[in-house]
């Protein structure tokens, strides 16, 4: 096996054209398909027997070191290896159409394929939709290569064989051969910044909302105007980081779209969870490193790179400190990509990455190469603030994410305080509720003892007794089964509508709305039904009824009123909550939801309540709270997601 480079078809050595399987991967800025055939007619009259994979690319690989060479013609005369190519010129489907050619490929050959190495068009197809038609046919095979480029342009990228050009399609080399040793890796080196967000509304590789905010608004928020405008010519330096894949996956926009979506160069699911990249230059060149490593006992006889542009854009020119190093062990080529083609070490495993680089080492011999030079392992010293920022920013995030996760531990051990407290108010309450139901079952017990002991029982009397003991063992009975459901720790979706909600509502507030006087008045709409977590909502509403309870009693209201109501607004449910208990003091409005908050002074109020229902709101019943002061009161509103879908069926942190 031999592998060189170069720039000019003409200068290719007279050696390939005796070999009878060669495999040419040309990299080119050429910027249409005519002059690319033009350029196939050229390599065809000199090697009409080798096999060719092209792509378009600004940035080339040449001899491990950075090239902007208008072509880069890679030559690799195999010894035992065969050879077999195929393009898709126009895409129907294309996960069928990855299958289809690779079943195509793999039937030219009695032996089963090593490796298969695709370009692709690099700004309309999604790469993991491809990757996944491959591993169908071939689920363990090793896969390999990148999406075309076109300098950061983003207008037209062209891929090609032998057999001709393409600007919407995909193009494969699979590589045959009992002595072919295939070995590939990769190196990542970008970082999670920041908060998580979920995926809310997508459609294959487009996405319109993260957490329900259009995904144009949170790239504007988070990295500013200026960011958001650039896009997607900036798209690559700030990917997404799908944060629960099992290895490193990010994703870079492509398209910006008039109605705001953006298109992204993989499948963004609704769903995944995913947070900002910041690209680590000190990892980038620091990591070069490790691939010594891992090639180090290989017998690699060439290296193929193909790696994210937004590498190169992030660190410059020393970028080529990665495939420098390579270059020590086998003749080391590639390109830089719009997306990267890997396959991990199990079935099915196929992977498209961005802002990553993928090697792929081939071989036909055993023998482990010679290293051809020694290389000082510090990086350059012009990398040094670069290195010092992403130092800073992986440390930050550390530090956010520390933090993060010490204030949901916080926030547990408040809710269970919380809990706690309301359990000793509910056995008050039941307390409360039981006096006057135990009351009577103790004097019907009493009168019929005495009446026993006198002689003047009667079967009317014992009856009647019977009766009135009954029905105050069934209320207490009732009373238990409606705190029961209250106190119970149940997040799971149910459906139910407004008046059974309040009709709960009613009994549990019975006491206090009797004892103060309290008229309450139900305007929910029966037919209003929801599909959400009945007692996340059933607390919440317990602690607003309950705030306009005290609110009316502190203000000493004659008259107290308590109004709910409910309304559809698209897809919510409005529910409001409204007193005239005088109002909440606009000075402290804006603290109202905060933890340990209250205006009821320390021995009358924990300043939990509303934060707590605050929280039921946002996490468990997807929606928000407001709070304003009407004539003579205060109103609470609750816009609720009527219909929470399955998929969603745990609550966020």
């Amino acid at each position: 096996m031999k592998t060189e480079t170069y720039t000019d078809a003409s200068q290719i050595s007279p050696f390939f054209r005796e070999s009878a399987n060669v495999l040419i991967q040309i990299f080119t800025s050429l910027s249409t398909c005519d002059k690319i055939n033009q350029l196939i007619e050229e390599v065809k009259v000199l090697l009409p027997h080798a096999k060719i994979l092209g792509s378009t690319a600004g940035a080339k690989i040449f001899a491990g070191r950075l090239s902007y060479d208008s072509t880069v013609l890679v030559v690799t005369a195999f010894s035992t290896s065969y050879i077999e190519t195929g393009i898709v010129r126009t895409v129907t489907n294309l996960s069928e159409d990855g299958s289809n050619l690779t079943r195509q490929l793999q039937a030219t050959s009695p032996l089963p394929p090593k490796v298969a190495i695709i370009f692709s068009e690099g700004l309309h197809l999604d790469g993991e939709v491809l990757l996944r038609g491959v591993a169908e046919v071939q689920p363990s095979m090793i896969i390999a290569g990148g999406m075309a480029s076109d300098h950061h342009r983003f207008e037209k990228t062209m891929v090609f064989t032998q057999e001709g050009c393409t600007n919407e399609g995909f193009a494969m080399a699979m590589l045959f051969g009992e002595k072919l040793n295939v070995y590939n890796h990769f190196s990542f080196n970008w970082i999670g910044l920041g908060r998580t967000f979920t995926i809310t509304k997508s459609l294959g590789n487009r996405v319109w909302e993260l957490d329900n905010t259009p995904i144009i608004d949170i790239y504007q928020r988070y990295l500013g105007d200026q960011v958001a405008q650039l896009l997607p010519d900036i798209g690559l330096e700030f990917p997404l980081i799908i944060t629960n894949k099992e290895m490193p996956i990010a994703r870079a926009v492509m398209v910006k779209h008039d109605d705001g979506s953006l298109s992204f160069a993989g499948s963004m699911n609704e769903g995944t969870t995913v947070r900002f990249g910041f690209g680590d230059s000190e990892g980038i060149i620091t990591d070069a490193n490790s691939n010594d490593n891992y090639f180090l006992d290989k017998p690699v006889e060439a290296l193929f790179v193909y790696s994210c542009v937004a590498r190169l854009s992030l660190v410059g020119k020393d970028i080529e400190q990665e495939t420098i190093r390579l270059q020590r062990f086998a003749p080391t080529s590639g390109f830089y990509t719009y997306g990267e083609f890997y396959h991990a070490p199990c079935e099915k495993c196929n992977r498209f990455l961005n802002q990553t680089m993928t090697i792929l080492g081939l071989s036909e011999g055993e023998n482990t190469q010679k290293i051809y030079e020694t290389l000082p392992s510090n990086r350059p010293s012009a990398s040094l603030l670069s290195g010092a920022m992403s130092h800073f920013v992986r440390e930050i995030t550390a530090d956010m994410e520390n933090a993060i996760e010490a204030e949901k531990r916080s926030k547990e051990i408040m809710l269970h305080q919380s809990r706690q407290a309301t359990i000793g108010e509910t056995i008050e309450i039941i307390a409360h509720q039981w006096r006057q139901p135990l009351n009577i079952i103790a004097l019907a017990l009493q009168d019929l003892y005495i009446k026993g002991e006198l002689g003047t029982l009667t079967q009317e009397l014992l009856v009647s007794h019977y009766e009135k003991a009954n029905t105050a063992l069934q209320y207490l009975s009732q009373t238990i089964d409606d705190f029961r459901d209250f106190m119970r720790p149940d997040n799971e979706l149910e459906s139910f509508n407004a008046q059974t909600l309040m009709g709960e509502i009613t009994t549990l507030t019975s006491v206090l709305i009797k004892k103060y006087h309290i008229h309450l008045n139900d305007q929910t709409n029966p037919q209003h039904t929801m599909h959400s977590r009945k007692n996340a909502l059933l607390q919440t509403l317990l602690i607003l009824t309950y705030n306009a309870i005290d609110a009316i009693v502190e203000s000493d209201t004659k008259d107290g009123q308590i109004i709910i109501t409910t309304a559809l607004h698209k897809d919510c449910i409005v529910w409001r909550i409204c007193d005239n208990g005088g109002g909440v003091p606009k000075e402290y409005k804006k603290n109202i939801f905060e933890p340990y908050f209250t205006t009821k002074g320390k021995n009358n109020g924990t300043g939990m309540g509303l934060y707590i229902a605050s929280s039921l709101v946002k996490h468990y019943l997807e929606g928000k709270i407001s709070l304003k002061n009407n004539k003579n009161g205060a109103c609470f509103t609750l816009k609720l997601i009527q219909k929470i879908d399955q998929k969603h069926n745990s609550p966020a942190e």
